[in-house]
Order: C-alpha cells, then sequence, then structure tokens
C-alpha cells in the first residue's frame, strides 16, 4: 500500500511538473508574441529614409527648337566650394555652343546634379538664378549639402549585427 501511495505521489508530482513547465512554455511564447508585435508596431511607425537602388536615370537631351531660345557660349559654376566642383560641369559641356530656352537649362541642370550624384555628391544641388542670357553665359548656382547626422536605425528583433558570428 505504501508503494501504491509513494508511485501516486510521483506521479502526480511528474504530471504537476510538467503543467508548470507547459505553463511557463505558454508564459515566454506569449511574451515572444507581443515582443513581436510591439517591433512590427514600431517598424510600421519608423519613416522609411533609404536611398534607391536603381541608377540615376540619364538627363533628357535638349529640346530642339525651343522658343525664346539663347546661344550659349560659356557655363559657370557659382556659390560656396563652386570651384572645388568645377569637374561637374563636363557633364554638361555638349551644351556650349547650343541655342538653350528652358527646357535645354533644365536639362543642363540635371546633367551636372547627375554628376554630383555618381560621384557620392547626393545633398549638393544645382540651381539657376534668375539671369540674363541674351549675353551667352549661363551660370549655376551650386548649393554644397551637409549632413547634420548619422543615425543607425536598431536591428530587428531577432536580426544579428555580424558580431556575434564569430
Amino acid at each position: 500500500m505504501c508503494g501504491v501511495v509513494l508511485l501516486y505521489s510521483l506521479v502526480h508530482q511528474a504530471a504537476h511538473a510538467q503543467s508548470q513547465a507547459e505553463i511557463a512554455a505558454q508564459q515566454i511564447q506569449r511574451q515572444q508574441q507581443k515582443e513581436r508585435a510591439q517591433n512590427e508596431q514600431a517598424e510600421e511607425q519608423r519613416p522609411a529614409v533609404r536611398l534607391p537602388r536603381e541608377p540615376v536615370p540619364a538627363a533628357a537631351a535638349y529640346p530642339a527648337d525651343e522658343s525664346p531660345c539663347f546661344p550659349i557660349r560659356h557655363i559657370g559654376l557659382q556659390g560656396d566650394q563652386a570651384a572645388k566642383f568645377a569637374w561637374a560641369l563636363d557633364a554638361a559641356a555638349d551644351a556650349t555652343g547650343r541655342c538653350l530656352g528652358s527646357g535645354g537649362v533644365n536639362a543642363v541642370i540635371g546633367k551636372v546634379q547627375n554628376a554630383l550624384i555618381a560621384a557620392g555628391y547626393v545633398t549638393a544641388r544645382v540651381l539657376a538664378a534668375p539671369q540674363d542670357l541674351r549675353g551667352g553665359d549661363l551660370q549655376l548656382v551650386l548649393v554644397p549639402g551637409r549632413i547634420r547626422a548619422v543615425r543607425f536605425a536598431e536591428p530587428a528583433a531577432g536580426a544579428g549585427n555580424g558580431r556575434a558570428s564569430w
């Protein structure tokens, strides 16, 4: 009889321990689901600040027969650090000698801007200030970009950061 009671007691304790383990596993699973839901919600609220991976499109060709148009003999660059970026004007060298209107000037700006972007200067901008083009001189304005801060997004839950891969 003592053996039966002892056996019953052991079976009861094993069943009780198993149910406690199941409860603990369920609690862990609920906690993981809650954390996953919080991470997904935080990801949805985070603004997407990712650079496009496609190449920069080529600037449009110069429009033909623009009216009014002005024969351009020289293209110059003005602004802070313009001398440092004068090389970008080479991208629009074929505009010299052409008769350009507003569409042609926009094409020149696009070519110079794309040259800067291709070289990694993605925050710099090129503009055309109001000017008289009858003299044949097109002056573009360079606005160099400045990056105030670089912030890294938190890695997603379960995503490694490479440090633990050794």
